[in-house]
């Protein structure tokens, strides 16, 4: 696939999930696997290289990591089962300026969109904001500049992503209106989201 293509990094991640299905959630959860033992992880690597070798796909030594505890993917920290923000992309929401124009605007939703899935609620805090977008609608008033600033409060003290523990009892709290979709699961006061399409 050619480089720079929109689509081309869902393509990717459903080549990974079609070749790696039988895997799946057991061994390799996409592009991070979880490891308890080096001797556990290097048999799953075996694993993973034999899969690739069939599908005759190859992967550049320089850009790999393996045994690792931590690895750094797409402006995410991932390590022991806990997706965070990259730690230099929440000092750059800090630092936000209010936009002033509607390119500005742009790029900060685009921005908070990407990030969507660690704030509960996004579509109703953008709501305000996303409305100035429409043809002949900019207009920042009080109620633009609360939404913006609760966005970037919601951005930096986000809460982490879990991969789900099957073995808990899950509670599962779904939100649908025309304009928000949410799935979380909670167990007693913790509130963990896990996705952000349903």
């Amino acid at each position: 696939m050619p480089f720079g293509l929109t689509n081309a990094l869902s393509r990717f991640q459903a080549l990974m999930n079609a070749i790696f299905k039988t895997l799946l959630r057991r061994l390799v959860l996409v592009f991070f696997m979880t490891l308890w033992c080096i001797l556990l992880h290097l048999r799953h690597l075996r694993k993973v290289f034999q899969i690739m070798r069939q599908h005759q796909l190859f992967a550049k030594h320089s850009k790999c990591s393996f045994g690792t505890n931590q690895v750094e993917y797409f402006g995410h920290m991932i390590t022991k089962g806990i997706v965070l923000m990259d730690h230099t992309k929440v000092e750059c929401v800090a630092n936000f300026p209010m936009p002033t124009c509607i390119k500005e605007l742009r790029g900060f939703l685009g921005f908070s969109g990407y990030y969507k899935f660690f704030i509960r609620n996004y579509g109703i805090l953008a709501r305000p904001l996303t409305n100035l977008l429409k043809k002949k609608s900019w207009f920042w008033d009080d109620q633009a500049t609360k939404a913006f600033h609760k966005l970037k409060e919601a951005l930096c003290t986000t809460p982490v992503l879990i991969l789900l523990n099957f073995n808990l009892e899950l509670f599962v709290d779904t939100n649908a209106s025309s304009f928000v979709r949410e799935l979380s699961s909670s167990k007693e006061d913790n509130w963990w989201p896990f996705s952000a399409k349903v």
